[in-house]
């Protein structure tokens, strides 16, 4: 596992120097408006950018089938992922804390939207490996498009009179918050599964 996780790391190192001055980007756009909903939402996504990133790599080198041939499992092939992807999080997660200073400080407000962002990321990951798992790549990035737009094509269906005032949620934002990290540690797990069960059925 660790030498996946290496594997891994290693293959990303040629993306660092670009993901790097995108970040220092990010840091001065987020310090000029002292916004750290932008720099944590900009962490979000390059953290999801380079999840795909690492299975496209894996993709074109057709890694899968070569390491099949070595005593790894698919199981463990499937399970590096998931680690890589958490160690991604927790990595834009330390960056953010550590330029929390220079954006308003440590407050409960900032922890709150470094956890709500952690989890997002967690959650949209959750959705993006099976479907990278299953369909590969180029065909998943479509899927992924195409079921982020439904959301919205719903909203935009339904009837204004039909349409919920979220509002009222705000009396309830902690149970909320806390259902909501609840859901997503769910969905984690049930990810993982239905992703090893693909890799186990699939043909390489």
């Amino acid at each position: 596992m660790k030498g996946l996780l290496l594997k891994d790391l290693i293959n990303l190192k040629s993306q660092m120097k670009i993901l790097g001055l995108l970040l220092l980007f990010y840091i001065f756009l987020a310090y000029q408006n002292r916004d750290l909903a932008f720099l944590s939402g900009m962490l979000m996504i390059l953290s999801v950018m380079l999840s795909i990133t690492s299975i496209a790599f894996d993709e074109r080198s057709r890694w899968d089938p070569y390491a099949l041939t070595m005593p790894l499992s698919r199981r463990q092939l499937v399970f590096s992922k998931y680690i890589l992807n958490l160690l991604l999080i927790a990595a834009g997660g330390l960056i953010i804390f550590g330029v929390l200073p220079f954006l308003g400080g440590i407050n409960q407000e900032s922890l709150l939207i470094l956890a709500v962002t952690a989890a997002s990321a967690l959650l949209i990951n959750s959705l993006l490996l099976p479907i990278m798992f299953k369909f590969g790549v180029e065909k998943g990035r479509y899927i992924l498009v195409m079921l982020s737009l439904i959301p919205f094509v719903l909203t935009m269906l339904l009837p204004k009179s039909l349409r919920f005032d979220l509002t009222v949620l705000d009396q309830f934002s902690s149970l909320l918050a806390v259902v909501f990290f609840l859901f997503v540690l769910g969905a984690f797990a049930v990810s993982l599964l239905i992703s090893v069960k693909i890799m186990e059925a699939k043909e390489l």
